[in-house]
């Protein structure tokens, strides 16, 4: 497999002085462990709630497991190649201009496929999303979906006929297994994208270099920080589903054949 990230890393002018600029445009008072720790915290709050919600769950019902995850990949693909990568136009688009700046424009900018590593905790900001991210998740999607379910329910339990016809359903259960595999993918996410970017001689890094399937997901994202890759493929962070079923998956490239 081609191996496009270098032993002797050497910083780039160009990348050097982004690095810099970016550097001293951070807030004083940010503290990467504290973000990380807001998401985790965040994420906590909400899997507890789901969990708390669960009420005698069938075996039926789990279903919802795996087609979230499969929903939650295509998601992360389509939001990677589409707003990550692609200058939304449309006028009142903040969300999908703003993920472009801050993927695009800053992140891509910060690493390239020589330069991976964080030096500090502070380049967090540029590695872990915002935190508002995992709130706005939780309110707008995943809240709404729980009390929705909770409605169904109680007017099914109203309903005597409809509640024998969706016996081997809760829509509350169903709705709290998707939220848990929900956040459990957000958290995928963030975890291994977190760990592309550690340092080689982190003591994590030296663990996770021992494990294939982890070198193999990682040279794929540092394939996918070349400057002529990154808009055309390995776009799943996570597990690459995506990418090789719409033939955007990129094992071995010879980069010098993309123009």
């Amino acid at each position: 497999m081609a191996n496009i990230e270098t032993h002797n890393q050497v910083k780039p002018t160009r990348l050097t002085h982004f690095r810099s600029e970016y550097r001293r445009g951070i807030k004083a008072n940010y503290h990467g462990c504290q973000h990380m720790l807001m998401v985790l915290f965040i994420a906590s709050i909400m899997v507890i709630t789901a969990c708390l919600a669960l009420k005698h769950v069938r075996l039926i019902e789990l279903w919802i497991i795996p087609f979230t995850l499969m929903a939650a990949n295509l998601i992360e693909y389509v939001a990677h190649r589409y707003l990550g990568h692609k200058m939304i136009k449309f006028k009142g688009w903040a969300l999908g201009r703003l993920f472009y700046q801050r993927h695009t424009l800053e992140h891509h900018r910060f690493f390239d496929q020589h330069n991976m590593d964080y030096q500090s905790t502070r380049d967090w900001r540029v590695i872990l999303f915002p935190s508002y991210l995992i709130v706005g998740i939780c309110l707008v999607g995943l809240m709404p979906l729980m009390l929705i379910g909770y409605s169904l329910d109680s007017a099914t339990a109203a309903n005597v006929i409809a509640a024998a016809e969706f016996a081997p359903y809760s829509a509350l259960n169903l709705a709290s297994l998707a939220s848990i595999s929900a956040i459990f993918c957000y958290l995928s996410y963030e975890a291994l994208h977190f760990s592309y970017h550690l340092p080689k001689a982190h003591p994590l890094r030296l663990r996770l270099d021992m494990l294939p399937w982890w070198r193999r997901l990682r040279q794929l994202h540092v394939q996918h920080h070349h400057p002529r890759l990154m808009g055309r493929g390995n776009f799943n962070v996570t597990w690459p589903l995506c990418d090789y079923l719409f033939n955007s998956l990129y094992w071995q490239v010879n980069i010098k054949k993309i123009k």
